[in-house]
């Protein structure tokens, strides 16, 4: 994790609101939308990459979700300082805790088929299709392309100047080790 660790200065407040206006667009509304965009800045310490992933959920399941989830995790995210060897991930784990349930099962499906590979590497656009070939993968019943789709949305992938993809450094890791926790602990349920 350390490793593949990025500095990234947060974003001050009008950054925040300047790219959820942009990515909500049609959704944002004049009069509320500000009030609401302060206070998600406010909780995830304006972390650029939290903003964006957030953006996604907000279009998809409106502020009140969102805020609502942030909310109750308040007291872990007044902790994060950008500075003194404290980890700025902390807001995007966050982030990422609430968004990676609700993505479709399909969408989950493939980025824990897309989980193995090298975080930050382009990659051609066919290659869900071709993962599809392996059956032990089961991607078989999916609609790969829809699923695609969701996590390029959701900013998990992003999607290069080609054909190709890549997945977000930062959110592939954490989601890869988010899915093998998940294995082990329904491996030890299920053999207890």
């Amino acid at each position: 994790w350390e490793k593949h660790m990025l500095e990234l200065p947060p974003f001050d407040e009008g950054e925040t609101i300047e790219l959820l206006k942009r990515r909500l667009d049609d959704v944002w509304d004049r009069d509320s939308s500000p009030k609401k965009a302060e206070e998600l800045h406010c909780l995830v310490a304006g972390l650029p990459m939290a903003v964006g992933i957030l953006a996604g959920v907000v279009r998809s399941r409106g502020w009140d979700y969102v805020l609502e989830r942030l909310r109750d995790r308040e007291r872990a995210v007044s902790v994060i300082r950008y500075g003194g060897g404290q980890m700025p991930a902390t807001s995007l784990a966050l982030a990422l805790d609430t968004i990676l349930p609700n993505l479709s099962s399909q969408a989950q499906t493939l980025l824990d088929v897309l989980s193995f590979l090298v975080p930050g590497e382009s990659y051609p656009g066919a290659l869900p299709d071709l993962l599809r070939e392996h059956k032990d993968l089961e991607l078989d019943g999916i609609d790969v392309d829809a699923a695609q789709y969701e996590l390029v949305e959701h900013l998990i992938l992003k999607t290069d100047d080609g054909p190709g993809f890549r997945l977000q450094r930062l959110a592939a890791l954490y989601a890869a080790q988010r899915m093998s926790q998940q294995k082990k602990s329904r491996y030890r349920a299920n053999h207890e």
